[in-house]
């Protein structure tokens, strides 16, 4: 089962990388493994393109949707969604 996180830890996680520059090892060791994952996995997808804007509507389109807690993989699926034109919100 996946671990999901509120809307608050993940602000803070992206609050923890961009503070850090997007150094995985710094804002892992600051924050914890949500803001490295951020920082390996997100910041480079081609959806996001290095902009942390994106991350936040992302995290308000999950909102929307309804979702208040999200895991990394969900967020990984939409970000894949988003790219190919598929995400829709229920």
């Amino acid at each position: 089962m996946d671990l999901a996180y509120s809307r608050e830890e993940w602000d803070a996680a992206l609050e923890s990388a961009e503070a850090f520059e997007w150094d995985p090892i710094d804002a892992g060791e600051k924050h914890g493994p949500l803001a490295q994952w951020l920082c390996d996995q997100v910041i480079d997808h081609d959806v996001v393109g290095s902009d942390p804007d994106v991350i936040t509507v992302l995290f308000e389109a999950l909102a929307d949707n309804g979702e208040v807690e999200f895991s990394p993989e969900r967020l990984t699926d939409v970000l894949n969604q988003w790219e190919s034109g598929a995400w829709r919100t229920a």
